[in-house]
């Protein structure tokens, strides 16, 4: 029975834990200036990189490209890469040279106008990026590394085919097999691209409340548990234990990407209708604060590894 060998990080190993409860003394994270649609160094990414991908498709090099809209080869290179503005007059010409049909081509243009506006409250994501989570995946792909913050699930990087279908099915009571297949080969997808040598460097930090909740049943969590020692080879991962109490991340789960040109970073927050971009340098240096406070109180990688191996072989 697996929940027999869930034991309590804290009485596992007490004195480990004990001695890296060191809680910061400021146990809350200060607002910050939080947009629903990401901001434009996001969006010039994003559309960007979507742009690149529509060229691909149509088979033309970026010379070509260049004659077809009288551009310079730097200037197509600066729009698909998310170095320079993105005008929406310069979409219209790229979407007439790709060829593409009038929503695609619509909403690309719509894309490119709302980076021209003020910042402020939208739905961008949700209104106007249909796949929105597909343009995160591209981004995650492009960073040098990535580090996590769960609470209530192993992150998505780490799970396994039977734990995605499980909260798959639990999110989605009314889900069709197909859908689930689609969703778990997605997450499968983002895996075989992170997970491999020269990829992004990985570190996530899991909530004990994470492993102790049972999803699906007890052969899902013995095979995620299992998983996740096999993954802590290649990954720095860290286990938060319950026995720390009150810590700075409560109710928290979020990403932190870096990228060669630290300008990019940024942090992402996922909601049911879209996504959360904080792009601000002044946010990224406070998230990047707090990840620091929960390492210093979870299990250091050495010692969450060690946890995990010992659960395995008490199967």
């Amino acid at each position: 029975m697996f929940l027999r060998y869930m034991t309590r990080l804290g009485d596992l190993s007490r004195q480990q834990v004990e001695s890296r409860a060191r809680l910061s003394r400021k146990i809350y994270v200060e607002g910050v200036s939080m947009s629903q649609k990401p901001g434009r160094t996001v969006q010039r990414r994003l559309l960007g990189g979507e742009l690149r991908r529509l060229r691909e498709s149509a088979g033309l090099t970026i010379e070509e490209v260049a004659s077809f809209v009288r551009m310079s080869t730097s200037v197509i290179s600066k729009i698909e890469n998310g170095k320079q503005a993105i005008l929406p007059r310069n979409v219209t010409l790229l979407a007439l040279c790709y060829k593409l049909d009038e929503e695609l081509s619509s909403s690309l243009i719509r894309r490119a106008e709302e980076m021209e506006k003020p910042p402020g409250l939208s739905r961008a994501l949700a209104d106007t990026v249909p796949g929105w989570f597909d343009r995160y995946a591209d981004l995650e792909g492009d960073a040098s590394a990535i580090t996590s913050y769960d609470s209530e699930l192993i992150p998505g990087l780490l799970q396994t085919a039977d734990y995605i279908t499980a909260i798959t099915r639990a999110s989605r009571p009314n889900v069709s097999d197909e859908e689930v297949s689609r969703a778990v080969e997605s997450r499968q997808q983002r895996q075989r691209r992170i997970l491999v040598p020269g990829g992004p460097a990985l570190r996530v930090i899991i909530n004990e409340a994470a492993l102790l909740r049972l999803v699906g049943d007890s052969g899902v969590m013995r095979r995620q548990v299992q998983h996740l020692s096999t993954c802590a080879e290649q990954a720095d991962i860290r286990i938060l234990p319950l026995s720390v109490g009150a810590h700075p991340a409560m109710g928290m789960t979020f990403l932190r990407l870096a990228f060669t040109d630290s300008d990019l970073d940024f942090v992402y927050l996922e909601a049911d209708c879209g996504a959360f971009y904080l792009e601000d340098a002044n946010d990224v240096v406070r998230y990047d604060a707090l990840l620091e406070r929960v390492s210093d109180i979870a299990l250091t990688r050495e010692d969450s590894a060690s946890w995990l191996a010992t659960v395995v072989r008490q199967e």
